[in-house]
């Protein structure tokens, strides 16, 4: 499962933007500009949510959580 694009840009934002993010997952800033039109992968996404959990809008690790058990 992958993040929605509109919170992708949100975390991005929050991380300092595309080149920032990359370094901080070890990817190509090219790949995090991907995120932006697929969102975030979920391994990226996990990943980021241990590190900056305060990059991500209020309360969408709990949103993910729940949706995932439906």
């Amino acid at each position: 499962m992958t993040t929605s694009t509109d919170e992708a840009r949100h975390v991005i934002e929050q991380l300092g933007g595309n080149a920032k993010t990359a370094l901080l997952c070890e990817v190509t800033p090219s790949a995090v500009s991907q995120w932006l039109t697929n969102g975030i992968p979920r391994a990226q996404r996990k990943y980021l949510e241990a590190v900056r959990p305060d990059a991500f809008p209020a309360g969408a690790a709990v949103k993910r959580r729940r949706a995932s058990r439906k």
